[in-house]
């Protein structure tokens, strides 16, 4: 069946919306008869989202694709994406070798302290 469903939406051009949860989008799909992608479900780990988008800016892809965010000022999503903009920051840093000594303290305590309050938070749900 979801076999059926991505081939209707890949071949025929009358179908034009894929519905599909992130999570879904973010494995096994080639969607690149999209040219729109809208996020309305920021997940916490950025890597997430960005496979998902891939699934439609791919090889094959012959149109520009637009990508779209719907985020509420304030709100848990907001809180969310700035989560995601610290992480991918504090990665490209230690990733990219000749940057790495670039971390600042404060880049190192807001490191650690997010692991450390991610893993007090998965000890006080798991018990």
């Amino acid at each position: 069946e979801r076999k059926k469903v991505i081939d209707k939406f890949q071949n025929k051009p009358e179908v034009r919306v894929f519905i599909v949860s992130l999570k879904a989008a973010a494995c096994g799909l080639n969607l690149t008869a999209a040219k729109f992608v809208f996020m309305l479900d920021p997940w916490w780990n950025g890597a997430i989202e960005q496979q998902a988008i891939d699934r439609v800016h791919r090889f094959g892809q012959t149109k520009p694709v637009h990508v779209f965010r719907f985020v509420m000022r304030g709100s848990i999503e907001e809180n969310l994406l700035l989560i995601q903009e610290k992480k991918l920051k504090i990665s490209s840093l230690v990733l990219d070798e000749p940057c790495a000594n670039k971390l600042s303290q404060d880049d190192l305590v807001t490191l650690f302290s997010e692991v450390r309050a991610m893993q007090d938070t998965s000890i006080s749900t798991s018990t």
